[in-house]
């Protein structure tokens, strides 16, 4: 008796009886529309994500303005992950059309997004500025109208053929960015406050390996 053979022979039946399970398992699943629905809308997310990804890699790829003095003002386009996939990335869009402040910018911002740059504007300030800190200092937030903005994030996905990715800002979403970015400008103006004091008293730093 060839006890390794029956093993074999065994495990291949076995095997067999798996496989006709996994075809009934999927041959139902093709026929579930709820799963294939939830599949199109995967596969559809994934190419508006990508259209949105590269439009913002490209507009970071931009020439930088550079001013009288020498300095480069680069394009700082990136996605603000609070608002969640989709959202998220036109949000950022429309607050790295702040950095196109010169005609030219701004033609090739409309060019690359293929959103007329005058909306984009609209949208900046419908959106408003969070309270930020920079440099030893809280900057207050510039209010913007929640109303507006969602009214033209609705517009800019039609014009970019977003279906799939949720567009979908509610009113709680966006006063809780402003809180949020409030308390931790503060949280860092605090930290720079302690250290500052600490620096003033004379304060030594030990470090541990």
């Amino acid at each position: 008796m060839d006890i390794n053979q029956l093993i074999a022979d065994k495990v291949a039946t076995a095997q067999k009886a798996k496989q006709k399970t996994v075809e009934t398992r999927i041959k139902a699943l093709l026929e579930d529309e709820n799963f294939i629905e939830s599949q199109r809308r995967l596969a559809s997310m994934s190419t508006e994500m990508g259209k949105l990804q590269v439009s913002m890699t490209t507009l970071n790829k931009l020439p930088p303005f550079i001013a009288n003095d020498g300095r480069k003002f680069n394009l700082n386009v990136f996605s603000i992950p609070f608002f969640g996939l989709g959202l998220g990335e036109v949000m950022g869009i429309i607050q790295g059309s702040r950095g196109a402040f010169t005609d030219e910018l701004q033609m090739q911002f409309e060019a690359v997004v293929g959103i007329p740059f005058i909306e984009l504007q609209q949208a900046s300030l419908a959106q408003g500025s969070p309270a930020y800190y920079k440099d030893g200092e809280v900057f207050p937030a510039v209010e913007g109208d929640y109303y507006e903005l969602v009214q033209i994030i609705k517009s800019i996905a039609l014009k970019l053929e977003i279906y799939d990715c949720s567009m979908e800002l509610s009113k709680d979403r966006y006063d809780l960015w402003y809180v949020k970015a409030e308390v931790a400008a503060k949280r860092k103006l605090a930290d720079f406050n302690k250290a500052a004091d600490l620096m003033s008293t004379g304060s030594k730093f030990t470090l541990e390996d």
